[in-house]
């Protein structure tokens, strides 16, 4: 029979012997597209003593300290009434209380965290209007002494 190409089709391959269709080859486009730029002026820069990266760990920290607290007071409290309570111990199992032990310092650490984080939000928002209202008044200083 001879070699066989790679992409021949043969008779057996198809019941009625038609040939299926050739694929069609992809359409490159040739024109390259442009990105679309925002109309929107560009954001002032924070001020470099407070950037996002700063805020991100102090909110970091803020909830670790706060979720290491509430480890604490929630693992106090929770062997104490295992120690304490014979119905405490036989009402719940293991999992439910390391549930009681471990959800507390989650929410705190999320809590305090999201809270830092607006907090500084908040404080780099006051420091960029500051900066404006600076900028606004030397403009204004500079057009009346012109």
């Amino acid at each position: 029979m001879g070699l066989i190409q790679a992409n021949s089709h043969s008779a057996r391959d198809h019941a009625d012997g038609a040939r299926p269709p050739p694929a069609r080859p992809r359409r490159r486009s040739r024109r390259r597209r442009r990105r679309r730029r925002s109309r929107r002026p560009p954001r002032p820069a924070a001020p470099a003593a407070e950037s996002q990266l700063s805020c991100v760990n102090f909110s970091i920290l803020e909830g670790a300290k706060t979720a290491g607290v509430a480890l604490a007071a929630s693992l106090v409290a929770i062997l104490g009434a295992a120690r304490l309570s014979p119905s405490f111990n036989r009402s719940l199992s293991v999992s439910a209380k390391t549930a009681l032990i471990v959800t507390p310092p989650f929410g705190a650490f999320f809590l305090s965290s999201e809270l830092a984080m607006g907090e500084c939000a908040r404080r780099r928002y006051d420091a960029q209007r500051a900066l404006k209202a600076a900028a606004a008044d030397a403009a204004a200083a500079a057009r009346q002494a012109a």
